[in-house]
């Protein structure tokens, strides 16, 4: 991320933004006008994939089970 100003470290310190949560956004939101954005389905569809990923790598590759439903990913 390019430096920050006094201004951005101000009222993200103010609104409780913490500096991850603008580089997550940055890496993982669109853009969209003059902002970056990520709505709440986009960021709980990046959190299946990441559980899915996460998942394979604790299993060794074996396809997650739920409720009747395989992923192979």
């Amino acid at each position: 991320m390019e430096s920050k100003t006094k201004h951005f470290n101000q009222r993200t310190a103010q609104r409780g933004i913490t500096h991850d949560m603008v580089a997550f956004v940055l890496e993982h939101g669109r853009i969209t006008g003059d902002k970056y954005e990520i709505n709440r389905d986009a960021a709980q569809s990046l959190l299946r994939k990441l559980q899915l990923a996460r998942h394979q790598l604790m299993t060794g590759n074996k396809p997650l089970t739920a409720s009747g439903i395989t992923w192979l990913g």
